[in-house]
């Protein structure tokens, strides 16, 4: 394959496709070889039950833990539980609306496609000012696309 010119969008588009993972490089004389492809993104649950406060309180609550979705190393939905009940969710302020978009599909495959709109609706309200602008359109979207959560739901 030779060298080509690429157009931004181009570019872009490329760049911002997931890329192929392998668990394995293999090196030898006559060449190289990726091997055993692991499926992208790859996600995982953090418990968390410490925390800071901004006035210098530390705090450690068994009672109260915070279970985090992490997608490729990035946190990217908080779910908040009382005891051993789930007490609210939301997505990272943080997140960008490709980000998002991936957390989304994530929470289908993980099975917690229910928890998408609760999480949602949270972050639309709450997402601060630094991420709002770039967030809000995105949570609005998807707020839409979503079924509207009926009264057992």
């Amino acid at each position: 394959m030779g060298e080509r010119q690429l157009s931004k969008a181009e570019y872009e588009r490329m760049v911002s496709r997931p890329r192929r993972r392998y668990q394995s490089l293999s090196l030898a004389e006559e060449g190289w070889a990726l091997r055993g492809r692991v499926p992208a993104p790859a996600f995982w649950f953090e418990r968390s039950d410490i925390g800071a406060e901004p006035n210098g309180t530390y705090w450690r609550r068994p009672y109260i833990p915070v279970v985090s979705l992490v997608i490729d190393g990035w946190t990217a939905v908080f779910f908040y539980f009382s005891g051993k009940r789930l007490d609210s969710c939301t997505f990272a302020y943080n997140l960008t609306p490709a980000r998002l978009g991936i957390a989304v599909q994530v929470m289908r495959k993980a099975g917690l496609a229910r928890y998408t709109r609760p999480a949602a609706e949270w972050a639309f309200k709450e997402v601060p000012g630094y991420n709002r602008a770039a967030l809000r359109p995105a949570l609005r979207s998807l707020l839409r696309s979503l079924k509207p959560r009926g009264r057992h739901s």
